[in-house]
């Protein structure tokens, strides 16, 4: 079994659909997200017989938009069937788990996002150069934003885009390592604008419940670029 060729590029910052012997680890430069097509029981190994370590749906929760996650790895099993390993959005952070590759449609992605806590920064880079920076408000001393490799999980339009969080959430399929629940959620940490009391808070300091606030005029160039399943690294 092999996913065709496809040359279609897409207008949501993706390329085009690939092959899934063409998806690899992902780099600098470029990384692989599986749009899920069909729900999938993730598998701790590649076989339907291995241990079940989750579910993975079709749609995402909050946006009711397509499921995309991060390939990881990419491996055939006894069968030669072929089998992707994608980051889940389950806790704990850093959870991996084998879906067949023919649940899902593979696309190459050229965009990319790190998190600089010492610096309190973001950059974003596409095809492994950087394309746009700026100053960040990180989690404070008791709620601090987790470091790791993680992924968007979805792109949410906040309908009040003036609000607390902005015009835009991008969840990351991260949560909070102090907090079991916030604002409706499980403790998800995200990358959002800012407004109302959150200006209060300037740029440079740390002061969030572990969300990254960057200005609204960066989350709404995000929201023309970067799509679910793009690789964020936060790090220290």
């Amino acid at each position: 079994m092999t996913l065709a060729l496809i040359a279609t590029v897409l207008a949501s910052g993706l390329g085009g659909q690939v092959d899934v012997q063409a998806a690899a680890p992902p780099n600098h430069k470029v990384s692989y997200v599986a749009r899920i097509v069909m729900q999938s029981t993730a598998r701790a190994e590649p076989s339907s017989t291995s241990k079940s370590v989750g579910v993975v749906r079709a749609l995402a929760p909050w946006n009711k938009g397509p499921m995309q996650l991060l390939i990881d790895d990419v491996k055939t099993d006894a069968a030669g069937e072929y089998w992707i390993r994608v980051l889940l959005a389950r806790k704990p952070n850093g959870s991996y788990g084998w879906i067949p590759a023919d649940n899902a449609r593979i696309f190459r992605n050229s965009w990319r996002i790190t998190v600089d806590l010492s610096r309190r920064s973001m950059t974003i880079f596409k095809a492994g150069k950087a394309v746009k920076s700026t100053s960040t408000v990180i989690g404070a001393r008791g709620t601090p934003t987790p470091t790791g490799e993680f992924a968007i999980r979805e792109v949410v339009k906040q309908p009040e885009p003036g609000a607390f969080s902005g015009p835009w959430i991008f969840h990351l399929n991260a949560n909070s390592e102090k907090l079991k629940s916030f604002d409706g959620g499980d403790g998800i940490i995200g990358i959002h604008g800012r407004g109302k009391a959150s200006f209060g808070d300037p740029l440079g300091s740390a002061r969030s419940h572990g969300c990254v606030r960057a200005p609204n005029r960066v989350v709404t160039y995000m929201s023309k670029h970067i799509v679910a399943g793009t690789p964020v690294l936060v790090r220290r």
